[in-house]
């Protein structure tokens, strides 16, 4: 466990984008073993072959102990995320301390559902929009996190880029859990449709009567 607390170190420290392996195991550790998975199986079929290796180790240590997550072990990005929070009734310093979780931690599902909900309370969808995007690309397989960004591209007006994540959710939730889901997907669609109308309806010119 040595060499894999070394990695998520690096995980927190480089861009998770360009440091792969790290991502890895940042994964497995902060207990998200699908998404690690998904991230080493990735490692194992790519052009890089001195990444190979790394992806090969994670998925054999995976197949033995699932969890590799160890409870005293601090996950990289609750300790920002605690601060994050305590912040939020200073939106300023709250945005600026998710941000730099972001950065940091994507990988945190917890993290990352954090940050877009404090987006959500601030009336502030895209970015609500963007972090789970973005935490999505870290951790591919967290349902959490899926789930939400379809809610939250509908009330970024983004509706049509919720709809492969849609039919990925499908066969993951049962059907009254879908059913649910797509019942919501649909009411906040809707209620962006009509504040989109209003707003467009207050802006437009009065008319003049002879």
């Amino acid at each position: 466990m040595c060499a894999a607390a070394a990695q998520l170190g690096l995980a927190a420290a480089h861009n998770l984008a360009t440091a792969r392996p790290a991502q890895a195991w940042a994964l497995a550790l902060a207990g998200q073993p699908d998404s690690a998975r998904a991230v080493a199986q990735r490692l194992v079929a790519g052009p890089d072959t001195k990444q190979r290796p790394v992806g090969q180790q994670l998925l054999a240590a995976l197949a033995a102990s699932p969890n590799l997550a160890a409870p005293a072990r601090p996950v990289v990005g609750n300790v920002l995320l605690a601060k994050a929070q305590q912040a939020e009734p200073r939106p300023a310093q709250a945005t600026k301390l998710y941000q730099q979780l972001l950065a940091t931690a994507p990988f945190n599902e917890k993290a990352v559902l954090a940050a877009a909900r404090f987006y959500a309370t601030q009336r502030r969808p895209s970015d609500a929009y963007e972090a789970l995007r973005l935490g999505l690309v870290e951790n591919p397989a967290s349902l959490p996190l899926e789930q939400a960004f379809v809610l939250a591209a509908a009330d970024a007006g983004l509706a049509e880029l919720a709809q492969p994540a849609l039919e990925q959710l499908r066969p993951r939730l049962d059907p009254a859990a879908y059913a649910n889901l797509l019942a919501q997907f649909a009411a906040r669609r809707a209620a962006h449709a009509a504040a989109m109308a209003d707003f467009s309806a207050d802006a437009a010119p009065p008319v003049l009567r002879p």
